[in-house]
């Protein structure tokens, strides 16, 4: 008696013919893997998904709210919720920079520069300041940027109604924002 089948023979048993059936649930996982590939296409998966005003509580209007300006060529794709759309400086961008008018008054302290599928479009230093009324500007931080995803945690918690970011030291290639976002 043998370990495969009973019988007094060692050879193992003789491979078995796989029809059509038998691979139904592998196609189906392949067929289901390719159609999510697909359906992800090429921009890049999101790293950052914000909460409804994190640790604070909802303290920060929604982002169709925002009006983002700048010297950056379409400003406002950094605020539209779409990774593909970016917002792009120039070559030489030394003093680039965006600003958001929040609409009022929020409470933040971390400002999350998502360059999308430009990992490598950030600066060396960004600065953050903000202004309660868009002329009086406070500088609150400076920090590097950093590939894909540039996460600037300012010291406390900062009540502003306008924010700008700015390329305090350009990078190798140009600044590339995809999205901002606060928390």
């Amino acid at each position: 008696m043998d370990i495969w089948h009973g019988a007094k023979s060692l050879s193992p048993p003789a491979t078995k013919k796989y029809n059509r059936r038998d691979m139904r649930p592998l196609g189906r996982w392949v067929l289901l893997a390719v159609v999510a590939a697909g359906a992800a296409g090429c921009d890049p998966p999101r790293l950052y998904t914000p909460t409804e005003g994190g640790y604070m509580g909802a303290t920060i209007t929604p982002k169709t709210t925002w009006i983002v300006r700048g010297n950056l060529s379409t400003p406002s794709a950094a605020a539209d919720e779409n990774l593909a759309s970016i917002a792009r400086s120039d070559y030489d961008y030394a003093g680039a920079h965006l600003t958001i008018d929040l609409g009022q008054p929020c409470m933040f302290q971390t400002v999350i520069i998502d360059h999308g599928r430009e990992d490598r479009g950030h600066c060396r230093t960004v600065g953050v300041a903000t202004s309660l009324d868009g002329r009086l500007w406070i500088g609150r931080h400076t920090g590097p940027g950093t590939r894909r995803v540039t996460i600037l945690s300012l010291p406390q918690v900062v009540l502003a109604r306008y924010v700008r970011i700015q390329a305090a030291q350009p990078g190798v290639q140009p600044w590339a924002v995809a999205e901002l976002y606060l928390q």
